[in-house]
């Protein structure tokens, strides 16, 4: 028989999306009523500081930087950051992932560094394997691109494919079109110039040689002298280095004292060498309180450190640190490697301050590497999600992101070695490219004009003559 619905009664029909959608609805309701009204705000949070000891002033950023935070009212008003400190060494790529992982056991919310793309590659095993993220300062190695193998990683300067722009357009500013290449055999020293060699082959431009050299910890230990005689001997008088600071620095050394520094040469040194402080460096105080003569004169491009809007207010508390307390504070300028460090810490300290608004802040648990449990922090895909989303203003620029984690708006500048140390004398950013309207450079040797970027020398050659 059939079924007879009562007259004036008209049932509603209701599928199972729009009861799984009404589910969702007050479930997420639910849980944003949870939030806002039992919001967690710590009262502290640790980071893991890692420095791979290249250059003092990244300690003093570091340092500097927190206490510039916990000393504002309008970042983390409530909680104030606490730093775990460990040095990882970049030849000992053991005794730096348990560097790492001791961090982890005393639960921070982030990695901040270490320096090199080497180190932050090695460090990246343990971030990556607990879920906590990791903020690169100054890594460039485009190797680092690869989301997939470097999933928890996020970088405050531009990767290197970005630099041999620069590169390019700042050799093209002055005509030359012969040079050569010597970088340090790693990760940083072979990857930073890559996407300089295509460029530069897609103009037509002939690199005479590529040399590479073996990095030391001591970089008073490397050995240089056959890749600089093969160098002197192609003839190319424009030389791209490419490699850490303090081993830019020692090559610099050696190749003075083979003449192939002074008038007729031109050293072009990548962000490694010119971001640091040359104060910190042997070159001065081997030397008394000046850059030897024939070293003045290298050129070099590097991340701008003092764009940002908050880099006048940390240059004063900067300027009034106890230099003997905090090395490299107290000077007039903060170079650009410390202004990415400084910039790490508030990246960290902004996107820290948002999980909290939006009450996804749980307490941080101690993780470990050791045993067959695989330990991962339950928080750290949404503390990567808020690091990337940033968009605050920094020191040494505006912090925000691409989706690759990198800068939005890199910036670099173009700087001249001095008697007194680095000056910047030309500006390089992706829509104007590069900007240098005074051609204020100082050649090796005090040359003019431009030096030539290929001579013949004869010496000490036998010529056959037919």
């Amino acid at each position: 028989m059939p079924r007879v619905s009562s007259p004036g009664l008209v049932m509603p029909r209701v599928t199972s999306s729009v009861l799984t959608s009404l589910l969702n609805f007050f479930l997420l309701f639910a849980s944003v009523q949870e939030r806002s009204s039992a919001v967690l705000v710590p009262s502290e949070v640790r980071i893991g500081a890692l420095y791979d000891g290249e250059s003092p002033t990244d300690r003093t950023a570091v340092r500097l930087a927190v206490e510039f935070v916990n000393n504002r009212t309008d970042i983390l008003p409530a909680t104030r950051i606490r730093i775990v400190e460990g040095t990882v060494v970049m030849l000992a790529n053991l005794d730096s992932v348990l560097t790492v992982c001791h961090q982890a056991e005393k639960g921070v919310a982030t990695f901040v560094g270490p320096g090199s793309s080497s180190s932050v590659k090695t460090t990246q095993l343990v971030s990556a394997g607990l879920a906590i993220p990791q903020i690169a300062p100054i890594a460039t190695d485009p190797m680092l691109d690869n989301s997939e193998k470097y999933p928890y990683l996020l970088r405050m300067s531009a990767p290197d494919t970005v630099q041999s722009r620069v590169l390019v357009d700042l050799v093209n500013e002055f005509g030359w079109q012969q040079m050569s290449i010597l970088v340090s055999r790693d990760d940083y020293g072979t990857h930073g110039l890559m996407e300089f060699k295509t460029l530069a082959s897609q103009r037509g431009w002939l690199i005479r040689t590529v040399q590479q050299f073996q990095p030391r910890e001591n970089p008073a230990q490397i050995d240089v002298l056959l890749q600089l005689k093969a160098i002197k001997q192609a003839g190319a008088r424009i030389i791209l280095l490419n490699c850490g600071g303090l081993l830019g620095m020692e090559v610099l050394r050696k190749a003075s004292t083979m003449g192939m520094t002074g008038g007729g040469w031109v050293w072009i040194v990548t962000d490694g060498i010119a971001s640091i402080s040359i104060g910190e460096t042997k070159v001065k105080s081997d030397f008394g309180r000046e850059v030897p003569d024939e070293l003045v004169g290298v050129l070099g491009t590097r991340p701008v450190g003092t764009s940002g809007d908050l880099y006048t207010s940390f240059r004063q508390f900067w300027r009034a640190a106890d230099p003997i307390l905090y090395p490299g504070a107290g000077r007039v300028k903060i170079e650009a490697r410390a202004a990415k460090y400084a910039d790490a810490i508030l990246t960290f300290a902004y996107a820290f301050q948002q999980v909290i608004k939006d009450g996804f802040y749980r307490p941080e648990t101690p993780l470990f590497c050791e045993g067959n449990v695989s330990w991962k922090w339950s928080n750290g895909p949404a503390m990567l999600e808020y690091l990337k989303k940033v968009d605050e203003p920094g020191i040494s620029q505006r912090l925000r992101f691409t989706s690759s984690r990198i800068p939005r708006e890199p910036l670099f500048d173009i700087v001249n070695l001095r008697k007194h140390g680095w000056q910047t004398v030309g500006r390089w950013d992706e829509a104007r490219g590069l900007s240098m309207p005074t051609r204020n450079v100082t050649f090796m040797g005090m040359a003019e004009p431009v030096p030539e970027d290929y001579r013949t020398d004869l010496r000490n050659r036998t010529l056959k003559v037919r």
